[in-house]
């Protein structure tokens, strides 16, 4: 395998890992882990997401913009991300579009 499958397949098992976090509660330790996926995987929009997740869970509804907002800089293709921003937050729903993006 090349460094780039490996390191692929690192930050794979990164947010496998902080999704099992989150399963278990865990939340503030699965939001340490994703911010060092970030840094490490800059150009990867998925620690972003996830950490935004993260953040919403813990009623940081600040931060969990940001990070959402860093992963449709960075090119995130998933549309739901955008629309979280721009719909949910504006109208206090922020729980509604965390569910829709679990």
């Amino acid at each position: 395998m090349n460094l780039r499958g490996i390191l692929v397949n690192s930050l794979d098992s990164t947010l496998e890992s902080a999704k099992r976090k989150i399963e278990r509660g865990e939340v503030i330790s699965a939001i340490t882990l994703l911010k060092a996926a970030a840094r490490w995987f800059a150009k990867d929009a998925r620690p972003w997401r996830l950490l935004g997740i993260c953040h919403g869970i813990c009623e940081d509804h600040k931060s969990a913009q940001l990070a959402f907002m860093e992963a449709v800089e960075i090119g995130c293709a998933d549309i739901d991300v955008a629309n979280l921003i721009t719909t949910f937050w504006a109208t206090q729903e922020s729980k509604r579009g965390l569910e829709i993006l679990q």
